[in-house]
């Protein structure tokens, strides 16, 4: 369900600290931000994507813009207990549609009022959403009917941030022909090291 991982980090890219994002659910004193509003006004936006495969599940939830940019969210909100909140709906199949949809907002200007936005793009500075393809499907020697669908995914996700489409050889983490799982751990720490060297001030949230 890559649509829900991507609502989730613009939820994080957000910098709110009202009871929108930072405290909703009345969490405990230290994990205020659970929801997102972790974000840095003026940072440059990264997210490195990581998928298997291709999506085969939906996830919608509403947008709210009227607080503006870096106030806006996705309801996909939970109290820290997670026993409780805004949870996505999950009738849908039009799956590529959505996911390009949420990375269109993503990458949106932040100053925008139109549809999509508002997003996380600031004075010509693109966010940038590097994809890593892993497994079985994305194998030189793979005759998955997904792998094509799912490579153009990708593509297309870091074309809309300015990134190559296709994604770069080096961002395909297989094994290959004589390869093993140590081939995989080498490429995927070879990818991330590449990622990490363009720049950008990294923040991990976990």
């Amino acid at each position: 369900t890559p649509a829900m991982g991507l609502m989730i980090a613009y939820n994080q890219f957000a910098s709110d600290r009202s009871n929108m994002l930072w405290t909703y659910g009345s969490p405990p004193s230290g994990q205020e931000g659970y929801n997102g509003g972790n974000g840095r006004r003026g940072a440059r936006k990264m997210i490195v994507f990581e998928t298997d495969g291709r999506p085969t599940q939906y996830a919608s939830a509403g947008f709210v813009s009227s607080g503006g940019p870096y106030k806006s969210y996705y309801q996909i909100r939970v109290n820290p207990a997670e026993t409780s909140g805004e949870f996505p709906g999950t009738s849908g199949t039009n799956y590529y549609t959505q996911v390009y949809d949420i990375v269109d907002r993503i990458v949106a200007e932040d100053t925008t009022t139109a549809s999509p936005g508002p997003g996380y793009r600031r004075g010509g500075r693109n966010v940038l959403i590097h994809c890593l393809a892993f497994g079985s499907m994305f194998e030189p020697n793979s005759t998955d009917p997904n792998k094509g669908p799912a490579l153009t995914m990708l593509g297309e996700i870091q074309a809309r941030g300015g990134l190559p489409n296709p994604i770069e050889d080096w961002k395909h983490i297989v094994a290959g022909p004589g390869g093993d799982y140590n081939t995989k751990i080498d490429k995927i720490r070879d990818a991330f090291n590449r990622i990490m060297q363009d720049g950008i001030q990294v923040s991990l949230l976990y």
